[in-house]
């Protein structure tokens, strides 16, 4: 490689990572029956069925928690599934975080891949 002008270069080694298709996850929610946004949508999430999707409110306590999240019936439409809660209302509106970790064929061996970020519950 060539390096042309004056400037401040940046010079570092890559670890390239297999070919894997990465999956595109959407983080607003807005469960209001419109079919627009009323579930945490992972796109391609089918091409990776051993999974595991964990959601947290702000305080870090783990509210809903699934294996093989799949888009269709197995999904988090804004209701916590943990034990500690009472009744099965909607969540309240509020940034949430998320966990999904999932596990793809790295040259012939499993291996875990984790995302983590937040997704925005808009329930009102």
């Amino acid at each position: 490689m060539e390096v042309l002008g004056y400037g401040v270069f940046t010079l570092a080694r890559v670890r390239i990572e297999e070919n894997i298709r990465d999956v595109v996850i959407y983080n607003v929610l807005t469960p209001n029956g419109d079919g627009m946004n009323d579930y945490f949508y992972i796109d391609d999430v089918n091409l990776y069925p051993n999974n595991k999707v964990a959601i947290y409110n702000r305080w870090g306590r783990k509210i809903y928690e699934t294996t093989n999240y799949d888009n269709h019936g197995n999904v988090f439409k804004g209701y916590s599934s943990a034990d500690l809660t009472i009744g099965d209302e909607l969540l309240p509106t509020g940034t949430y975080f998320y966990t999904f970790e999932y596990l793809y064929d790295g040259d012939g061996q499993p291996r875990k891949k984790r995302k983590v970020g937040f997704l925005h519950l808009q329930s009102n």
